[in-house]
């Protein structure tokens, strides 16, 4: 079962004004900020005794922002299984990318 349209609502609740949440958006789009940007970037899987067990998808959640104090920043570092991977700023917006696990 593909769960990636749970996870687009679940990132899509994360605003409290017009949610805007792309999915490996192509070249074309043109985005309005503040929004989130993911894509998948792995699907490790956990096995024993010749299957598997445990499976979930990797992605790739990047917060952007004009905000450096960003509030939507703050609640994808909230979320269960994400973790901080870095920062940058390019033509001023805050770019904040995060591994989430689900």
């Amino acid at each position: 079962m593909d769960r990636r349209p749970l996870l687009q609502q679940m990132l899509k609740s994360l605003f409290t004004t017009t949610p805007y949440v792309y999915h490996n958006p192509p070249p074309n789009v043109v985005m309005k900020y503040p929004c989130i940007v993911y894509k998948m970037t792995g699907m490790p899987n956990n096995g024993a005794d010749n299957r598997r067990y445990f499976e979930h998808r990797e992605y790739q959640v990047t917060v952007i922002d004009p905000d450096p104090d960003s509030q939507l920043r703050e609640k994808v570092a909230l979320l269960k299984w994400c973790r901080f991977q870095r920062s940058f700023v390019s033509e001023n917006l805050h770019h904040f990318i995060f591994v989430l696990n689900y």
